[in-house]
């Protein structure tokens, strides 16, 4: 097992955006087309500098499959942190949490985070898919 000192450093307190939601619901576009990005933490909801460390699509609608795109950034001028491919096998709904803690880099204090969601078929409107993002502090 690799040992990396920065990570390791992330170790205060998990929260996860938006608190105390099922998710922010997102829309795809056409096919293989990212929909428009929807905020999932405000500016100046933390405080400090963070790693992104799970994202989970809840209650994803239509079997297909797609990716979703995290992003930082003011509205209209985000910059792509993560995209993450899934699938979605079966329309019974539920949801899947994919631990990402290491990937995206570390994430300026006070940072607004959006996402956005294609699916190969495209079409499939609002509610594709909902999105919460974990947080990791310092």
């Amino acid at each position: 097992m690799n040992f990396n000192p920065e990570l390791d450093t992330y170790t205060g307190v998990a929260t996860t955006y938006p608190v105390a939601s099922a998710g922010i619901a997102l829309a795809d576009a056409a096919a293989n087309t990212y929909g428009a990005y929807s905020e999932v933490i405000a500016a100046a909801a933390v405080t400090q500098a963070f790693r992104i460390s799970s994202v989970t699509l809840h209650t994803p609608v239509g079997v297909h499959v797609g990716k979703v795109e995290i992003a930082s950034g003011a509205g209209g001028a985000e910059v792509p942190l993560l995209e993450i491919p899934y699938e979605v096998a079966s329309d019974a709904g539920g949801f899947l949490t994919i631990d990402v803690l290491g990937m995206g880099g570390v994430v300026a204090a006070n940072a607004r985070i959006a996402a956005r969601v294609k699916s190969v078929v495209g079409g499939l409107g609002a509610g594709t898919i909902s999105v919460l993002v974990g947080v990791a502090v310092r």
